[in-house]
């Protein structure tokens, strides 16, 4: 799925700018390499590998400054874009968040907490990776389990507070299974600050290049996900949708 899909991109009609990856494919600490891309991620740590990456067009870099952003773990990194017109000159710097989410020791805490998932930043922000967590904003239908509800439950808490909206389509699944006995589920969500969202509900982008060529950012979902283009209607707010556990 990985090499077909970045293979499409010479034949689509418009070609991502920049692609978030969680559980990349590493090879001797190295990610494969395609043609009019650039790639990183997190620097080596003992023990572990790293489990997000960023792919972003070579094109990208003819009109816009773009800064990658490491925070001393292999789980999280930022891609920081600068522009003195960004959003129609509102802002000069735009960040996206590429997260992937682990099981901790405890059985309802993550390796990633809602803190370091949704810092309070001044500028727009995008949220986007494998939370590795179920909630029903995501997924109305699911049947949730206490366990569910207690792992979930800090996220869209935090966001709430924050502002966040989630862009993902409530029941649109992101993961699928190998076996076809287990439901697909909504794990791979994506958030935007109350910065970022008001230009999404209005379908401004973030800039427009000489070459009106659209900036379009693809959330990949690797192996056995989906890829989610985020051209997809907005989901409900998170305002006023979150109850405490009984």
């Amino acid at each position: 799925m990985f090499l077909s899909l970045f293979n499409s991109f010479a034949s689509a009609l418009h070609s991502p700018d920049v692609v978030c990856l969680q559980d990349p494919p590493f090879w001797r600490f190295r990610l494969p390499s395609f043609g009019g891309f650039k790639s990183f991620f997190p620097p080596h740590f003992p023990g572990s590998k790293p489990r997000v990456a960023f792919y972003f067009s070579s094109s990208f870099l003819s009109y816009a400054t773009v800064l990658p952003r490491f925070f001393d773990r292999p789980d999280v990194a930022a891609l920081d874009v600068f522009r003195v017109d960004l959003f129609g000159g509102s802002f000069t710097q735009f960040r996206i968040l590429n997260l992937y989410n682990l099981w901790s020791q405890r059985s309802s805490v993550r390796t990633v907490l809602p803190d370091v998932s949704f810092p309070d930043n001044g500028f727009p922000l995008l949220v986007v990776g494998d939370f590795n967590i179920h909630h029903p904003l995501a997924d109305p239908l699911r049947a949730y389990s206490r366990r569910d509800l207690a792992a979930s439950f800090p996220y869209f808490s935090r966001a709430a507070d924050l502002g966040f909206e989630l862009l993902n389509l409530p029941g649109v699944f992101t993961r699928f299974p190998w076996d076809s006995a287990t439901r697909p589920s909504v794990i791979d969500l994506s958030f935007a600050s109350p910065l970022l969202f008001p230009f999404f509900a209005l379908g401004i982008l973030p800039f427009l290049p000489p070459a009106q060529t659209t900036f379009l950012l693809l959330l990949l979902l690797l192996t056995r996900f989906l890829p989610l283009p985020l051209q997809f209607p907005i989901g409900p707010s998170l305002t006023g949708a979150l109850s405490p556990l009984p």
